[in-house]
């Protein structure tokens, strides 16, 4: 109700990742809603979800060695 009226988000856009996959909101004021979705037969079985998702970013930091790349890949 910050806004006073309806406001439209644009669909997520979806990223498959070693775990599910990932869905990214662009929110109005260019902030970012990130979901990530995991899929059960990609993850090993009584793995930490938590342990996954530091892989991830730990694994990511160092393919794009930095991760505001993916920032970039959402402007365009």
């Amino acid at each position: 109700a910050i806004h006073q009226c309806p406001m439209k988000i644009p669909p997520p856009f979806k990223t498959p990742t070693p775990y599910g996959g990932r869905l990214t909101w662009i929110l109005p004021g260019g902030n970012f809603l990130i979901a990530h979705i995991k899929d059960k037969t990609k993850i090993r079985h009584k793995k930490r979800w938590s342990q996954v998702m530091y892989m991830y970013y730990l694994l990511g930091y160092r393919l794009f060695g930095d991760l505001n790349i993916i920032e970039k890949l959402y402007k365009r």
